[in-house]
Protein backbone atom coordinates (compact mmCIF):
# COMPACT_ATOMS: atom_id res chain seq x y z
CA UNK A 1 0.00 0.00 0.00
CA UNK A 2 1.02 3.57 -1.03
CA UNK A 3 0.90 6.01 1.88
CA UNK A 4 0.06 9.56 1.04
CA UNK A 5 1.70 11.78 3.48
CA UNK A 6 0.20 15.36 2.61
CA UNK A 7 -2.78 16.83 0.05
CA UNK A 8 0.00 17.35 -2.14
CA UNK A 9 0.76 13.67 -2.46
CA UNK A 10 -2.84 13.29 -2.71
CA UNK A 11 -2.60 15.62 -6.16
CA UNK A 12 0.32 13.42 -6.95
CA UNK A 13 -1.15 10.42 -7.46
CA UNK A 14 -4.51 11.62 -8.42
CA UNK A 15 -2.65 13.21 -11.19
CA UNK A 16 -0.40 10.25 -12.15
CA UNK A 17 -3.50 7.70 -11.97
CA UNK A 18 -6.15 10.18 -13.97
CA UNK A 19 -4.32 9.40 -17.69
CA UNK A 20 -7.93 7.77 -18.68
CA UNK A 21 -10.08 10.25 -16.81
CA UNK A 22 -11.77 12.54 -18.47
CA UNK A 23 -11.28 15.57 -15.58
CA UNK A 24 -9.78 15.24 -12.32
CA UNK A 25 -10.04 19.04 -10.97
CA UNK A 26 -7.74 19.71 -7.44
CA UNK A 27 -8.57 22.53 -5.82
CA UNK A 28 -6.16 25.05 -4.23
CA UNK A 29 -6.56 23.23 -0.59
CA UNK A 30 -3.64 20.72 -2.14
CA UNK A 31 -2.00 23.35 -4.38
CA UNK A 32 -2.00 21.83 -7.60
CA UNK A 33 -4.53 21.86 -10.71
CA UNK A 34 -4.51 18.79 -12.89
CA UNK A 35 -6.45 19.03 -16.03
CA UNK A 36 -7.33 16.55 -18.52
CA UNK A 37 -9.36 18.02 -21.57
CA UNK A 38 -11.89 19.97 -19.59
CA UNK A 39 -11.75 22.81 -17.73
CA UNK A 40 -10.46 22.93 -14.06
CA UNK A 41 -12.78 24.30 -11.07
CA UNK A 42 -11.55 25.28 -7.72
CA UNK A 43 -13.31 22.77 -5.93
CA UNK A 44 -11.46 20.00 -3.75
CA UNK A 45 -12.69 17.19 -6.61
CA UNK A 46 -11.54 14.05 -7.46
CA UNK A 47 -12.96 12.88 -10.24
CA UNK A 48 -12.21 9.85 -12.47
CA UNK A 49 -9.58 8.02 -10.49
CA UNK A 50 -8.10 4.74 -9.23
CA UNK A 51 -6.74 5.54 -5.87
CA UNK A 52 -7.30 1.69 -4.52
CA UNK A 53 -5.36 0.91 -2.37
CA UNK A 54 -3.67 4.10 -1.44
CA UNK A 55 -3.74 5.73 2.50
CA UNK A 56 -5.20 8.35 3.41
CA UNK A 57 -4.73 7.80 7.33
CA UNK A 58 -5.26 10.97 9.95
CA UNK A 59 -5.37 13.33 6.53
CA UNK A 60 -8.73 16.07 7.10
CA UNK A 61 -10.40 15.34 3.70
CA UNK A 62 -13.45 17.55 5.11
CA UNK A 63 -15.22 19.19 2.18
CA UNK A 64 -13.76 17.13 -0.80
CA UNK A 65 -15.68 15.38 -3.59
CA UNK A 66 -15.05 11.71 -5.01
CA UNK A 67 -16.72 11.43 -7.89
CA UNK A 68 -16.66 7.94 -9.76
CA UNK A 69 -13.24 6.60 -7.84
CA UNK A 70 -12.05 3.59 -7.18
CA UNK A 71 -10.75 3.46 -3.55
CA UNK A 72 -11.16 -0.32 -3.09
CA UNK A 73 -8.82 -1.61 -0.09
CA UNK A 74 -8.11 2.70 0.66
CA UNK A 75 -7.33 3.54 4.45
CA UNK A 76 -8.89 6.21 5.93
CA UNK A 77 -8.14 5.08 9.70
CA UNK A 78 -8.53 8.58 11.54
CA UNK A 79 -8.89 10.29 8.59
CA UNK A 80 -11.72 13.39 8.60
CA UNK A 81 -13.74 13.25 6.41
CA UNK A 82 -16.99 15.78 7.69
CA UNK A 83 -18.41 16.92 4.60
CA UNK A 84 -16.98 15.00 2.17
CA UNK A 85 -19.17 13.57 -0.34
CA UNK A 86 -18.41 10.45 -2.49
CA UNK A 87 -20.80 9.60 -5.40
CA UNK A 88 -20.39 6.01 -7.86
CA UNK A 89 -17.33 5.02 -5.17
CA UNK A 90 -16.02 1.70 -4.98
CA UNK A 91 -14.82 1.63 -0.92
CA UNK A 92 -14.96 -2.15 -0.90
CA UNK A 93 -12.63 -3.04 1.50
CA UNK A 94 -11.56 0.29 2.50
CA UNK A 95 -10.74 0.62 6.08
CA UNK A 96 -12.23 3.49 8.29
CA UNK A 97 -11.38 2.16 11.57
CA UNK A 98 -11.26 5.49 13.61
CA UNK A 99 -12.32 8.00 10.99
CA UNK A 100 -14.89 10.71 11.54
CA UNK A 101 -17.55 10.44 9.10
CA UNK A 102 -20.29 12.74 10.24
CA UNK A 103 -21.56 15.07 8.18
CA UNK A 104 -20.28 12.78 5.07
CA UNK A 105 -22.65 11.90 2.39
CA UNK A 106 -22.36 8.63 0.64
CA UNK A 107 -24.12 7.75 -2.89
CA UNK A 108 -24.36 5.13 -4.56
CA UNK A 109 -20.79 2.88 -3.32
CA UNK A 110 -20.00 -0.12 -2.78
CA UNK A 111 -18.33 -0.28 0.84
CA UNK A 112 -18.86 -4.29 0.74
CA UNK A 113 -16.09 -5.59 3.49
CA UNK A 114 -15.21 -2.19 4.29
CA UNK A 115 -14.14 -1.93 8.40
CA UNK A 116 -15.95 0.86 10.56
CA UNK A 117 -14.56 -0.23 13.41
CA UNK A 118 -14.59 2.81 15.77
CA UNK A 119 -15.37 5.31 13.24
CA UNK A 120 -17.58 7.92 13.56
CA UNK A 121 -20.82 7.46 11.81
CA UNK A 122 -22.68 9.98 9.65
CA UNK A 123 -24.56 10.92 12.67
CA UNK A 124 -22.12 11.01 15.12
CA UNK A 125 -22.83 7.50 16.55
CA UNK A 126 -19.61 5.35 17.23
CA UNK A 127 -19.64 2.11 14.89
CA UNK A 128 -19.17 -1.08 17.15
CA UNK A 129 -15.78 -3.23 16.69
CA UNK A 130 -16.34 -5.31 13.91
CA UNK A 131 -18.61 -3.23 12.06
CA UNK A 132 -17.65 -4.91 8.43
CA UNK A 133 -19.67 -3.33 5.75
CA UNK A 134 -21.74 -1.17 7.58
CA UNK A 135 -21.71 0.62 11.30
CA UNK A 136 -23.04 -1.46 13.68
Amino acid sequence: MRSIRSLAGLAAVIAATAASAQAVNIGRGLGVNVARGTAVNEARSHVNADLSGHSFASLDLAGHEFVNVDLSKADFRRARLGGASFVNANLSGADFRGANLKGASFVNVDWDGADFSGAVWLNGRTCAPGSIGRCR
